[in-house]
């Protein structure tokens, strides 16, 4: 089974969105994440954590009984809807944000829900030209000028 785990970039504020393969083993250390689980093949996450609030094997989200559930593996637990889980199981539900570490995942699968960004989209209509004006800046090398050409007219 596939699931999105939706994260906020802290950069560029915009949402990213990735999916990947249950079961999945989170930690700061890839060299400390299973590689099987429940005798499948487990996806690795490893996040960044120059605090060391994210255990070297932190979690493992699965499914399990027709649920899909999150495992705490960790010395310092993880934030369920900001509700803490400290080395159990927890079932999870579409929409459900995941706290590890500096880290808050928004998990979905099937149809996800629907997250509102908190920046300003800008829709661009590819089908109109876009309307400009041309034009040419000359860079003079011997006055070390920046010359503008006489404006052109706009595109058709």
């Amino acid at each position: 089974m596939e699931i999105q785990l939706i994260t906020q970039n802290p950069i560029t504020e915009e949402q990213e969105e990735q999916s990947f393969t249950l079961p999945i083993v989170i930690g700061r250390d890839q060299s400390q994440l299973p590689t099987i689980i429940d005798h499948l093949p487990s996806t690795p996450i490893t996040l960044l954590d120059s605090e060391n609030l994210i255990s070297r094997f932190h979690a493992i989200i699965k499914e399990s009984n027709q649920q899909i559930i999150i495992e705490d593996k960790s010395s310092n637990g993880s934030l369920i809807n900001n509700q803490r889980i400290y080395q159990e199981s927890q079932p999870l539900h579409n929409g459900d944000v995941i706290t590890i570490g500096n880290y808050s995942i928004t998990i979905a699968w099937g149809m996800p829900p629907t997250i509102i960004a908190q920046s300003p989209s800008t829709i661009l209509n590819p089908t109109s030209p876009p309307n400009y004006r041309a034009s040419t800046i000359i860079f003079d090398p011997e006055t070390d000028l920046i010359q503008t050409a006489p404006d052109t007219p706009p595109n058709p």
